[in-house]
């Protein structure tokens, strides 16, 4: 019985550890979402300016203890909603926010997202690849996330390409898994907001599309 036993607890910490040193788990750590569970208030404005459409401006005040959110728009209008609370339970206005909110978060901090992701996303490690923005090659992985199962948008990939230090430096987005993809960034001027480590500038190849986020801060808990 002790030998099962110390087989068990060999196999669980090999397990432990292989899931410590996967490409998930570097690149939450990295980004500082493995201390996300410190943060008490996160603040940030989202832009975006493209070629073929109107300019997007989205201010958030997030407490992600308490779950409350609040989104100013760019006519100055406030919707205000609980993320802990049942999706039911809130406006439509806040329905159409919560979408705002997860799209915008996730541009601020996509291992933020995975680290949270559910277990059948699929993470695999391509080894180098040449940048698609840029000169050079970093670390590509591939986040896919499954094709139901919940989200706004299920089944979209993206191709993560990463630097030495395990932070994104560029990625494709792919909607919906397709082969090609839908649109392709830099993601630069990482600057570190408490625990967390945010790029905060965004363009293409072109540089025709732009997305970037200002007022960013962090609040976290007091320290004994």
């Amino acid at each position: 019985m002790r030998r099962y036993a110390l087989i068990a607890v060999v196999a669980f910490a090999q397990a432990a550890a292989a899931e410590e040193t996967s490409p998930r788990a570097a690149l939450v750590r990295a980004a500082g979402a493995d201390r996300f569970a410190e943060v008490t208030e996160l603040r940030f404005t989202f832009h975006v300016e493209r070629p073929n459409g109107p300019g997007v401006k989205r201010a958030f005040v997030w407490k992600p203890r308490t779950g409350d959110v609040e989104m100013t728009g760019p006519d100055g209008k406030v919707v205000a909603w609980n993320r802990h609370a049942k999706p039911d339970a809130w406006t439509e206005a806040a329905r159409e926010a919560d979408r705002a909110f997860i799209n915008d978060t996730f541009w601020l901090s996509p291992p933020l997202h995975l680290s949270w992701a559910v277990p059948d996303v699929q993470v695999t490690d391509g080894g180098p690849a040449p940048l698609p923005v840029g000169e050079g090659t970093a670390r590509k992985i591939t986040v896919a996330y499954p094709a139901s199962g919940g989200g706004y948008t299920p089944g979209d990939a993206y191709d993560l390409f990463v630097d030495e230090k395990g932070l994104i430096v560029a990625w494709h987005y792919r909607k919906g898994g397709a082969p090609a993809p839908t649109l392709t960034t830099s993601f630069a001027d990482h600057q570190r907001f408490g625990p967390l480590t945010i790029a905060l500038d965004h363009r293409s190849p072109d540089g025709r599309f732009r997305l970037w986020f200002t007022d960013v801060s962090v609040a976290t808990l007091q320290k004994p």
